[in-house]
């Protein structure tokens, strides 16, 4: 038999979980900002290594008016 929590300390729970919703939130919206970021990043160097014959040289590196938007 699975023991039962008291309904107070499922309140008590509940309530912690709906005061911390919108950090929550945040953080996961933070961690799929990140996530596709690291994707991205990923991606264009999988590129440029799999076409490195025909990406320039010039192309490759990276320019500060362009690295940053």
């Amino acid at each position: 038999m699975v023991p039962r929590c008291p309904k107070d300390d499922i309140d008590r729970m509940v309530k912690d979980a709906e005061a911390h919703a919108d950090e929550d939130k945040t953080r996961r919206e933070e961690a799929e900002v990140r996530n596709q970021a690291e994707t991205l990043s990923y991606q264009t160097e999988k590129f440029l290594k799999d076409n490195d014959e025909k990406v320039r040289p010039r192309s490759r590196t990276r320019s500060p008016s362009r690295s940053r938007t």
